[in-house]
């Protein structure tokens, strides 16, 4: 070789392995001045180039020493490692094999080799090259950390732990690994441990912004919202530019209330990356909820093209006061379904059903306590079979001991803290009290634990209530609706069979106590004269069409209010000024404070008649305005959520109060607003019949639903696939 090219290469490999990499490169680039060909310059300016960041230039300086000197596993091996750090992990995997296979006992390229594999999603080959690269140095706590990884990716959460277990014994000081055994501990709801990992992860390298949210994460799930906002904004000062610092950031604000505040974090999200899929849904929701219209109707009608496209994954329990297009709820749901709870039933036959005494109901959720689902459901829990039924409650929700918490848990055979269980654990639970059919009852909503039920927690499994519509889950076999919410033409619309109520599927507690205490208007805020519009809905729910309407009729109705529901500056803000826009006097809006439940149904009297919202129905609140007299006019649509409020009027005897267009629902309202004999007649209607109105026959209700039970379990009993029904009155 020449011997000037030699003193070259030798001053360069010098400065290189000082750190000094600018000096390398001159001599380097002159070696290549002398001899365009010489590999090893090629192959070193190449590794400093990757240690630079100029992915591109070194990419292509290695791939010219490869095709110079094909059998050198070291070029092989620099050039796949550095196409995996610039994203082109497919493109590294040839280069990753080859090396392999040049140099077998080279364990870290095994090691690069795997982690490609991983982020291909490849896991068993990922794990096969960890193994390997383990067969060489036991003591490898890079390849033990990342085999965990892997088995974390798996859902494998205790062989990812026993992996970092052995990281840890070789490297007690290895971040990632505690980072990572955080992860897992999470996952298995093993919550103390798992923030204690991270705390461990964070003393060794505070400088982790990863570990920071996923810290942040993990005390969010505790409802230690404080805390969890404390950790991600620690994250932020170490690196601004953390989508999912600002993400989490903005759930946990939005949990909390704070919706401007987190419309201002899921902003800088979006500024990050636009694209990224889970954000779109959730920022699209906070707008609503703070009835923040800008831009608003243009970002649904995209997010509904993305979603008919299959290019994105939103949040199907956002989607749904969004779209009145069943078809298009029922393709959200799959979309998430498949990416985010696939089917992961086995192979398990369930054993024989036949010769039980009793059929085993498992109820599944986070909301056993003053919670509106519980509100709604505590009297069947009361006055189910126990001679035909055993119920069986699984709580996964916080440990609250209040008296809604106090009478379900009464009410149940058993009554299960499954907080701290994996759903894994919650499953093989399930599995081994011998469940015959689990009810779902929180679908999509939050703190929901769809996993139990991909995993197949019963022969049988049920979604009812909690979720206004279809699951889009192969693993879910029912859904319990009724005639107006399911009819015949909407079976397609449905993952599940349907399973129809013969009145309302809604189930109600009769002995809901409504406050003595009799309101006075002019302590609400109302005016004493005037006619009260009231609509006690979520805001979400309230659109820019409907609110349209609502001030067409204000100003038609001359002196009359709009009362709605108010607890958020901002959005007591927002809907004073869209009333100015559409001409309205912003006084004409009053807003009612949060309220005890007792409290809040009697002040319902001051009202004359309830305005409901369309695309998402008032559900629970519906049945608390008819409960205490109120008067509800809805507009029916052409989904589950939409169609709650009509299913409800019929089961009262109301049928009239239900309509079908926006101009029926328009001169509906007007003309009751003009005939209070009328009003008075539906009033009297509602609190005469209030105990023997199907709607609040809770003893008839769960006969019914019984029944529904019965037929699901005769079905799996005789070995027949779930299949529609109606059950009889």
């Amino acid at each position: 070789m020449n011997p000037q090219i030699n003193a070259l290469l030798g001053q360069a490999v010098q400065h290189f392995e000082q750190g000094k990499l600018s000096e390398a490169e001159q001599l380097l680039q002159k070696v290549l001045q002398l001899h365009a060909k010489n590999f090893d310059a090629l192959h070193i300016l190449g590794v400093v180039k990757g240690i630079q960041n100029d992915k591109q230039e070194a990419v292509k300086l290695l791939k010219k020493a490869v095709s110079i000197d094909p059998g050198n596993n070291f070029a092989h091996f620099n050039l796949a490692k550095t196409l995996s750090e610039a994203g082109k992990e497919e493109e590294s995997i040839p280069h990753h094999k080859k090396a392999t296979q040049l140099a077998p006992q080279h364990a870290e390229a095994w090691l690069n080799y795997g982690r490609s594999l991983n982020n291909q999603k490849r896991f068993e080959e990922a794990l096969a090259c960890y193994e390997r690269a383990l067969s060489i140095n036991p003591y490898y706590a890079d390849a033990w950390s990342n085999y965990g990884a892997t088995c974390n990716a798996m859902e494998r959460y205790d062989d990812a732990l026993s992996a970092y277990d052995k990281a840890l014994a070789i490297t007690p000081d290895h971040a990632e690994s505690w980072t990572n055994s955080g992860v897992a501990l999470h996952a298995l709801k093993r919550h103390a441990a798992a923030l204690g990992a991270y705390q461990k992860a964070l003393s060794i390298n505070p400088a982790s912004s990863e570990t920071w949210v996923n810290y942040g994460t993990a005390l969010k799930s505790q409802d230690r919202l404080e805390e969890a906002l404390a950790a991600f904004d620690q994250a932020l000062k170490l690196d601004p530019q953390s989508i999912d610092a600002w993400y989490n950031k903005g759930i946990s604000l939005s949990i909390g209330r704070r919706y401007q505040e987190a419309m201002t974090a899921y902003t800088h999200a979006r500024a990050i990356n636009p694209d990224f899929e889970q954000l779109q849904a959730y920022w699209l929701r906070n707008k609503m909820l703070l009835c923040d219209w800008a831009g608003l109707d243009e970002a649904i009608s995209n997010m509904e093209i993305l979603i008919a496209h299959k290019q994105t994954l939103p949040d199907p329990f956002s989607f749904l006061a969004m779209s009145d297009d069943p078809m298009l709820n029922r393709r959200c749901a799959e979309l998430y379904s498949d990416i985010t709870h696939p089917d992961k039933r086995d192979s398990l036959q369930w054993p024989p059903a036949a010769g039980k005494k009793k059929i085993k109901i498992g109820y599944y959720s986070a909301d056993f306590h003053n919670h509106a689902t519980t509100y709604l459901m505590a009297e069947l829990f009361e006055k189910h079979d126990r001679e035909a039924f055993e119920l069986i409650g699984f709580s996964y929700g916080p440990d609250i001991t209040d008296p809604m918490r106090q009478r379900v848990s009464s009410a149940m055979d058993r009554f299960i803290d499954v907080r701290h269980e994996s759903d894994a654990a919650v499953v093989a639970m399930s599995r081994d009290i011998g469940i015959d059919i689990a009810v779902d009852l929180k679908g999509y909503t939050q703190d929901s634990r769809i996993g139990i039920f991909a995993c197949g927690a019963a022969p049988v499994q049920v979604s009812y209530l909690g979720y206004p519509g279809t699951l889009g889950a192969p693993y879910i076999d029912y859904l319990i609706g009724d005639k107006v919410i399911t009819p015949d033409a909407a079976a397609t619309h449905y993952s599940e069979q349907i399973v129809r109520l013969p009145h309302s599927y809604q189930i109600n507690d009769r002995t809901r106590a409504i406050a003595e205490r009799s309101f006075s208007r002019s302590e609400l805020g109302l005016p004493e004269d005037a006619f009260v519009f009231a609509c006690f809905n979520n805001h979400y729910k309230i659109t820019p069409q409907v609110f349209d309407i609502w001030m067409r009729i204000l100003g038609k109705v001359a002196g009359s209010v709009l009362w709605l529901f108010g607890d958020t500056p901002t959005v007591i803000a927002n809907l004073r000024a869209e009333a100015k826009q559409r001409g309205i006097d912003a006084d004409r809006l009053v807003f009612a404070p949060q309220m005890e439940l007792a409290l809040h149904l009697a002040r319902h009297r001051q009202a004359d008649l309830f305005l409901d919202t369309c695309n998402y129905n008032a559900h629970t609140t519906a049945s608390d305005a008819l409960w205490v007299g109120l008067p509800v006019l809805t507009r029916i649509g052409n989904t589950f959520s939409g169609r709650v409020a009509a299913s409800l009027l019929h089961a009262v005897g109301l049928p009239e109060l239900v309509t079908t267009s926006v101009a029926e629902y328009e001169e509906r309202a007007l003309a009751l607003a003009a005939d209070r004999e009328r009003l008075a007649g539906y009033r009297q209607h509602l609190l005469a019949n209030r105990l023997s109105a199907t709607l609040f026959d809770s003893g008839l209700f769960t006969r019914h639903i019984e029944n529904a039970y019965r037929y699901m379990h005769q079905r799996r009993v005789a070995g027949l696939p779930p299949a529609a029904y109606d059950v009889p009155a």
